[in-house]
């Protein structure tokens, strides 16, 4: 009897753990600000989810990035692709990783940095955060670095 209690308790945890969507931290004030130092213009763009309910896009642009950020119904975070033109990418990680500090995990940085010089998305998630990094390149520009963090 004790047996199927606990297993009942198990299953119901499962289901509910399942239902819950995965979302990224909170868009606090805090968290605007430390991604404003990179792509401080923004515009405010609503937006309809599959389920119905309201969603937030926010277009950024920076003196050399620009920026994409996709909040839900509750204001945390779901996405935020990052680019930046940078000449070199030592340059472009320092950018990224000061930008994203505090708001994805060392772990998270780290898979980011290793990705950045890679010519085609290979996407990793760590720490619940999908991470993918790549960098393209036009003729006569410099090298554009993309970052993006999805939860």
């Amino acid at each position: 009897m004790l047996t199927r209690t606990v297993l009942i308790f198990v299953l119901l945890a499962f289901a509910a753990c399942k239902g819950e969507k995965k979302r990224g931290p909170e868009y606090t004030p805090a968290t605007a600000n430390q991604l404003k130092a990179l792509a401080e213009n923004c515009e405010v763009k609503a937006a309809k989810g599959a389920s119905g309910r309201t969603k937030e896009l926010r277009l950024c642009q920076g003196r050399q990035s620009m920026m994409t950020i996709h909040l839900d119904d509750e204001r945390y975070l779901l996405e935020i692709e990052i680019g930046i033109w940078a000449p070199m990418q030592e340059e472009a990680k320092v950018l990224l990783e000061q930008t994203m500090k505090r708001i994805v995990s060392d772990k998270a940085l780290a898979a980011m940095s290793e990705r950045l010089s890679n010519t085609e998305s290979k996407p990793i998630v760590v720490d619940g955060v999908r991470v993918n990094a790549f960098k393209t390149q036009q003729p006569n520009e410099n090298p554009r670095y993309t970052a993006v963090f999805s939860w």
